[in-house]
Parts: C-alpha cells; sequence; structure tokens
C-alpha cells in the first residue's frame, strides 16, 4: 500500500472536520467540502495532483460509509 503524503493527510483531515461542522441532512459532494478544506489557513500554497485527491475522495468515502454503519447500529 502507499504512503499518504503530508498534504494527502491534512486534505483529508479538512474534509472530515468540515463534514463534521455542516448540519444535519445537509447535502454536499466531495468537491464542494475539498474547496472549503483548501480555504482553511493550514492548506496555504498546498498543492495536490489529480490523482492524491482521487486518493482522499476515496478514502472519505470509506470513512462516510463506515460512520454511517455506526450511527445506525
Amino acid at each position: 500500500m502507499q504512503e499518504k503524503s503530508y498534504e494527502q493527510e491534512l486534505l483529508y483531515e479538512g474534509v472530515k472536520i468540515v463534514t463534521k461542522k455542516l448540519s444535519p441532512n445537509t447535502e454536499y459532494s466531495f468537491n464542494e467540502l475539498k474547496n472549503m478544506a483548501i480555504k482553511m489557513p493550514q492548506f496555504n500554497n498546498v498543492d495536490l495532483s489529480i490523482n492524491e485527491q482521487r486518493e482522499v475522495g476515496r478514502r472519505y468515502s470509506s470513512w462516510v460509509k463506515n460512520v454511517l454503519k455506526q450511527t445506525l447500529l
């Protein structure tokens, strides 16, 4: 498994933070969350490739599925 870069980990955690701040039953896309997270001060001059952004999206999707399973049980 490929090691995650610092920037990739930062975006992943940033997107999770933004998600937790949203009000319940809010519809959103990963792209919207990513754009909100990138505006955070930690992301000053951070540049991620398309593939790194895709990987963050995959990890985020998995996280959302696991959180939903835990919440519904």
